[in-house]
């Protein structure tokens, strides 16, 4: 028995060795004469969060810099692209000669929209673009319906079509594709009673690929200047159609410990702005309201903290006062302190070829009348209201030094010229040394649009600090639709900005102008994106003038109340900006048909397998902490104190059901537990959070078992708790656990 487990290690290190991780990226094409940032590309607009869903990165390349060599890049799964028309950066011939040996070196190519290409006899004759076609399955014609009024469906996949709305009576005009071989699978498909009688696919997948006509991906109408949008494609299921993803473990930023993940930041705009509240009109600033309202009573929930450095630092515009509230916030135990910059910077690209001459003319001095007229900071800051509506005609070249449509003045403050090293450096460096000095900036929180440059992310990085802003993801009434879900974040050159996971207060009160209690409609965004499938934490995420209106104050205090009725795991903002960096550089590989081992995750913590029948074997894995099922997914979270856990799976006979294990394991915590151990019949473990300790354990057999906690003074107490019966064993433990403390379970 000996020698059998020696060799079933020798074999599995070998496995490793050998073995390669799967590919967890996929690229996307764009011209950046059309966009003129990634950001703006429906790709990121809206595919980017299904396949982060799906575990997977997005990688741009700008066509406008040629077509990249993908074929010896073994990371890549696949491509996708959604072009608006056809290219023109670089020749169609070339284009589709580059697609087709991207196939055949295994690179999956899906097509949402515009192929990029067409019929031309001067550049592109029929048999070339239908190379690429028969690729995938499917042979185009020369021929286009444009009055649809005659066009009926003959097939529809429900699994994939008719997702959030149904299409509409008139549909969009098409291009004639069909099938081209059994391969390929038919999801759509219309038929011309226009005197043509022809059938022609508008949406269909194969082995090798996919494409969506457009128009039949996503319904959108422009009212009044907004744009509504909702899918009429199911992405997450056409997608993972398409990458075959559908058994693949995937890192997963949502959820820790079996339970969802909470976590919230207040960036300080509005720090000295008085309140209009009656009961402390006079008395009391924005910021000390928040502090008396919300901080003072929230000890259970970890908040950062991000104050705009102008307005503590004297150099700057800041006073005694000021600095008073910020030691007084700071010193609160379930604080962390964050950087909103040293200026807040509004317009971010404005700052990237940055002259102080041309800024001169927005200066306080020259702005004076202005800014008295509007004397609060929230009142300046101007900026578009809904950044996600907003298209590439209506944007400014990032690399042009005039400000942005839409904003006043470039910055917020303007004591000093403007350097990107004190906004990043400087800001963190100045709170750093703020007492209490042991605390220190973990965060850097994004300012004005929130669109900052490579530059400026990689000094956050230099300076060993997270970042995390923008993305406003909205999904309620105004905006029902997945398509309004931001992505984990945006690629900015060979840089990452995090987003945040969910909007303001801002954009709830159109700019903070009106309905300033529309924020209470914040928990609605938090159910939909739970339930049917989990796509997003929990964040709170609001501004120091949230304290300046009761109507603005009591939605706060609604939202707070119901984050509290919800089962979460509190971590603070730093901690889901690091875990978004580990779901970039997670590698995930497979050892055998049970066997996964991850590699490189940094501090993402949580592997998701989108399936019910299948559990852990814990007994046979390495570095699990626990399992838990939800939403017909199983969440495995892996041990901080492993770097390379081996998650080995095998049936589950009880869908949805935790099976028994030879040795305890958690199903869910509102603590992080880590370096979990177990010998004979004792399991202990680490563990650090926020609140109560509720925590629930699968135990080998039926009993009464304890818990004993041991604080880093040495001092203990335990918990003695019977097993219901399913074998679980559920503890309360009323416990401070914002420092590490140890755990110890066992049966009596």
């Amino acid at each position: 028995m000996k020698y059998n487990s020696l060799f079933l290690l020798f074999f599995l290190c070998l496995n490793s060795l050998t073995a390669k991780p799967v590919p967890r990226t996929v690229a996307t094409l764009y011209d950046s004469k059309e966009f003129n940032d990634s950001y703006l590309t429906p790709a990121h607009q809206v595919l980017e969060m299904p396949l982060n869903h799906l575990g997977f990165n997005l990688e741009f390349f700008d066509l406008q810099q040629g077509l990249p060599d993908l074929s010896k890049r073994d990371d890549i799964a696949g491509i996708i692209t959604w072009f608006t028309k056809p290219i023109s950066a670089v020749p169609h011939d070339k284009y589709v000669e580059w697609a087709i040996k991207m196939i055949e070196h295994n690179k999956k190519l899906a097509i949402f929209g515009n192929p990029g290409f067409y019929a031309d006899e001067s550049t592109n004759p029929e048999h070339m673009y239908n190379w690429l076609w028969n690729k995938l399955g499917l042979v185009a014609f020369d021929d286009y319906v444009e009055w649809t009024n005659n066009s009926k469906v003959v097939n529809i996949d429900l699994n994939i079509t008719n997702f959030e709305t149904q299409l509409p009576a008139i549909k969009p005009s098409y291009s004639v594709i069909q099938v081209y071989n059994k391969n390929s699978t038919p999801h759509l498909t219309v038929r011309s009673d226009n005197g043509l009688d022809f059938e022609s696919v508008l949406i269909a997948t194969n082995p090798k690929g996919g494409y969506v006509a457009a128009g039949y991906d996503l319904i959108e109408i422009e009212y009044e200047g907004l744009f509504f949008r909702k899918w009429f494609l199911n992405p997450f299921t056409f997608l993972k159609t398409i990458f075959d993803s559908e058994q693949i473990p995937k890192p997963d930023t949502t959820t820790i410990a079996g339970r969802r993940i909470y976590y919230a930041q207040i960036n300080g705009d509005g720090w000295n702005s008085p309140t209009e509240i009656i009961k402390f009109r006079h008395k009391l600033n924005s910021t000390e309201v928040i502090y008396q309202e919300i901080l003072q009573l929230t000890e259970d929930l970890p908040i950062t903290v991000a104050p705009i450095v102008a307005e503590l630092d004297q150099e700057w515009t800041g006073t005694e006062k000021s600095r008073e509230i910020a030691q007084k916030i700071f010193q609160l135990p379930q604080v962390a302190k964050g950087s909103h910059t040293l200026s807040h910077p509004l317009d971010w690209g404005y700052f990237e070829n940055y002259s102080s001459k041309a800024e001169k003319p927005y200066s306080v001095k020259e702005t004076v009348k202005h800014w008295k007229k509007s004397p609060h900071l929230w009142e300046r800051i101007k900026y578009y209201l809904f950044r996600p509506f907003v298209t590439g005609t209506e944007q400014k070249d990032s690399t042009n030094s005039a400000l942005q449509k839409g904003y006043v003045v470039p910055r917020s403050f303007f004591s000093k010229p403007f350097d990107l090293k004190s906004e990043i450096f400087g800001s963190i460096e100045w709170l750093n040394a703020f007492p209490p000095t042991d605390k220190h900036v973990q965060v850097y929180c994004w300012s004005g649009n929130s669109l900052p440059g490579a530059r400026a992310i990689a000094l956050t990085r230099e300076a060993g600090v997270t970042n995390n802003g923008g993305g406003d993801t909205r999904f309620d009434n105004l905006y029902p639709s997945y398509s309004w879900v931001c992505p984990l974040g945006r690629s900015v050159g060979d840089q990452y900005q995090v987003y945040a996971s969910c909007s303001n207060e801002y954009t709830y009160t159109n700019g903070w102008t009106d309905n300033f209690y529309a924020f209470n409609q914040l928990p609605v965004t938090f159910m939909n994106t739970e339930k049917p499938i989990r796509v997003k934490p929990i964040n709170l995420y609001f501004h120091m003038y949230s304290g300046s209106k009761n109507s603005s104050l009591t939605a706060l205090k609604q939202n707070i109340s119901y984050i509290r009725t919800q089962e979460i795991a509190p971590i603070t903002t730093a901690q889901f900006s690091a875990g978004v960096d580990g779901f970039r550089s997670t590698k995930l590989t497979k050892l055998n048909e049970n066997q996964w081992q991850v590699s490189e995750r940094g501090a993402l913590q949580t592997i998701r397998i989108d399936s019910d029948d299948v559990s852990v074997d814990i007994s046979a894995s390495k570095g699990i902490v626990g399992q838990r099922y939800s939403n017909q997914s199983l969440y495995i979270y892996l041990d901080e104190a492993e770097s390379t856990p081996l998650i080995t799976l095998k049936q589950n006979t009880t869908p949805r059901k935790e099976p028994t294990a030879n040795t305890p394991y958690l199903i869910e915590s509102r603590w992080r537990i880590w370096k979990v151990a177990n010998t004979n019949t004792v399991t202990t473990a680490i563990s650090q959070g926020y609140g109560k300790g509720e925590m629930t354990w699968k135990v080998p057999s039926a009993g009464t078992y304890t818990m004993t906690v041991t604080f880093p003074s040495g001092i203990s107490f335990s918990d003695i708790k019977k097993s219901n019966a399913n074998n679980e064993v559920s503890f309360d433990l009323d416990a401070s656990a914002l420092e590490p403390l140890s755990l110890k379970l066992e049966k009596n």
